[in-house]
């Protein structure tokens, strides 16, 4: 079992700390022929810059690297590169038009069959530290269940599901959503407000996913829907660590928002484009989610997230 990641930030690092618990070596691409491994992972992480060489030497490969690279990363790759292979989607986003989920990009440009999609809640330096968690896995094949039980530790509770939708489009509101809680954190400071917004919005992405994805049948009728789109939710709107929280705290301040746009990757920002232009389409009611929209590309007064939440 040859296991390589795509990406070499930090989540990349933090899953790589979790496969090594049962794998002996991997490989780490990355686009940067300056980049060079942490000295915790020298002897335990081959790092290359060739992409299709890593891919036709490995047989499960992650995808870890920003939604906004995807295209550009996969566009010139050789074709039936994939197949036999076992591609794990870990990259939170939307692509800018249809399809505008990734995995089906990926299955229509590059035929890819064999897939998944996971997501939290987890943070990365939890992942390091080998912290207690769970991950949501979205599977093309029930055998892939027991796949994702040989990679990882036992201390990570895994859960399936048939459905990619759902977990996709919640993973990119999360970090939407964690934005606004940064807004109201920078004028209040308050927990209490904070949930409240947050509780509000959680509403609000279920009823998102009600309406493009049907959350709410097959809840119901097929049991299939991953047991912690809470959990990823409320962590990514109230952890420190989450870079989209963050630029929401600088929303009053042009100056310093315009400075950390510069010097991050924000995905919330990154995906909010691509989002709008799936709800727009499908005329999809969500008043926070375009009051958001409204605040960070239209200038509208960031106080009327206040409103629109509380009144």
């Amino acid at each position: 079992m040859k296991i390589a990641l795509i990406g070499s930030g930090k989540y990349s690092f933090a899953i790589a700390s979790l496969l090594l618990q049962k794998a002996n070596k991997l490989t780490m691409w990355t686009h940067d022929k300056t980049f060079t491994l942490p000295e915790s992972y020298q002897k335990k992480i081959d790092l290359e810059t060739d992409l299709t060489k890593v891919i036709q030497e490995n047989n499960i490969i992650f995808l870890l690297i920003s939604s906004s690279y995807v295209e550009t990363t996969f566009k010139d790759l050789p074709k039936n590169l994939f197949k036999n292979k076992l591609l794990i989607i870990g990259t939170k986003g939307l692509l800018p038009y249809k399809p505008y989920y990734i995995s089906k990009y990926l299955r229509k440009q590059k035929h890819i069959r064999n897939l998944m999609y996971f997501a939290g809640p987890n943070l990365a330096s939890d992942l390091e530290h080998l912290f207690p968690t769970s991950m949501n896995f979205a599977i093309t094949k029930k055998r892939q269940i027991n796949q994702i039980k040989n990679l990882f530790p036992d201390f990570i509770s895994a859960h399936f599901t048939y459905l990619f939708e759902p977990i996709e489009l919640a993973s990119t509101l999360k970090n939407i959503y964690a934005i606004g809680s940064g807004i109201l954190e920078a004028k209040y400071h308050s927990q209490s407000t904070t949930f409240a917004y947050l509780s509000k919005a959680y509403d609000e992405c279920l009823s998102i996913l009600d309406q493009i994805a049907n959350y709410t049948k097959y809840m119901r009728d097929f049991k299939y829907i991953p047991l912690d789109i809470t959990g990823d939710f409320f962590l990514t709107g109230t952890m420190s660590e989450s870079r989209n929280k963050k630029y929401g705290t600088l929303m009053y301040n042009k100056e310093a928002k315009a400075k950390y746009e510069q010097e991050n990757t924000i995905e919330g920002l990154i995906n909010l484009p691509n989002a709008y232009k799936l709800l727009k389409k499908r005329k999809v009611k969500a008043p926070l989610f375009y009051t958001l929209y409204q605040i960070i590309f239209q200038e509208k007064d960031p106080n009327t997230l206040e409103e629109v939440t509380f009144h």
